[in-house]
């Protein structure tokens, strides 16, 4: 048998198996697609043996897309392959993640009794420590007074030539008080920024006595400071507090 192609520059007869070797191919790989999305669309609900849940669907729709190649016969066999047990799959995490966070609320309730009489020293403790700092970064340098000038009342009494005398004196004092004055100021500042080094360290001593307790008793971010929802659910030590 021969078959009319109308689509060459002019029309040509072509033999059946000619013909059979340019559509099997295509044919075949429609067939294959077509036979797995049958497969599929049975498996997501379409069928009455074993529904599978909204949740399941979508975590396999998510796992087909990670998993898989980019063409569509990949991701329709992935998603397939998925479907099976992936509600009993989904229920088993649930369950190990309920274990997971009642032994975690198990834990922090034996911590919380463990630490319940110690927890107000720790908090009392770092509060004092943060007000040390906070004080001295609030300090400033406080210069001495200087030499005081000759009133000039009592300047024009002088004789000029004594008050040439008084104004080189005045001088002379002033330049050896700003010279003391400056190692003064120097002194101070080394003192100061050793003060501040020491309250700086033993500030972060007492937050890290309390991260031992619970990380969540101090902001997760810049200078220690405490959390008071999470100290208020401490110092409680409710049961309720932990669910």
């Amino acid at each position: 048998m021969d078959l009319w192609w109308p689509w060459s520059g002019r029309g040509q007869r072509l033999g059946c198996q000619h013909a059979n070797s340019i559509w099997s191919p295509p044919l075949r790989r429609h067939r294959r697609l077509a036979a797995t999305v049958l497969l599929v669309s049975l498996l997501t609900g379409c069928g009455s043996w074993h529904p599978v849940s909204e949740q399941g669907r979508e975590r396999c729709v998510r796992e087909s897309r990670r998993g898989a190649e980019t063409n569509a016969l990949s991701s329709a066999l992935a998603y397939g392959q998925c479907l099976f047990g992936v509600d009993t799959r989904l229920a088993r995490e649930q369950e190990r993640s309920l274990r997971q966070q009642r032994a975690q609320q198990e834990r922090r309730r034996a911590l919380c009794r463990m630490h319940r009489a110690s927890l107000p020293g720790l908090v009392a403790g770092f509060r004092q420590r943060r007000d040390q700092l906070q004080a001295l970064e609030a300090e400033v340098y406080q210069a001495s007074q200087g030499p005081q000038p000759l009133d000039p009342q009592e300047q024009r009494r002088l004789a000029t030539y004594d008050q040439e005398i008084e104004q080189e004196l005045y001088d002379q004092q002033l330049e050896a008080w700003r010279a003391a004055e400056q190692e003064r100021a120097a002194a101070w500042k080394r003192r100061h920024l050793a003060q501040l080094t020491s309250a700086e360290a033993a500030l972060r001593a007492s937050a890290d006595r309390l991260r031992v307790i619970d990380p969540a008793l101090l902001e997760a971010s810049g200078r220690p400071a405490l959390r008071e929802a999470s100290l208020k659910q401490w110092l409680a030590c409710r049961p309720e507090t932990f669910q």
